[in-house]
């Protein structure tokens, strides 16, 4: 019986952490969406090229 416990065990911490690993793309994203929309308006890295 011990074996199955440790087995479930080492499957839930298997779970949360590809769960974590999902969220974490997740939110990694949506940064990245919300930057390209409103970084344009606050970050202000004028590339000029003077030819």
């Amino acid at each position: 019986m011990s074996d199955i416990f440790v087995a479930s065990v080492i499957n839930q911490k298997v779970v949360n952490q590809s769960a974590q690993q999902v969220l974490v793309l997740i939110a990694a994203q949506i940064l990245a969406v919300i930057e390209a929309q409103f970084g344009f308006a606050t970050n202000e890295d004028n590339d000029d090229i003077y030819a």
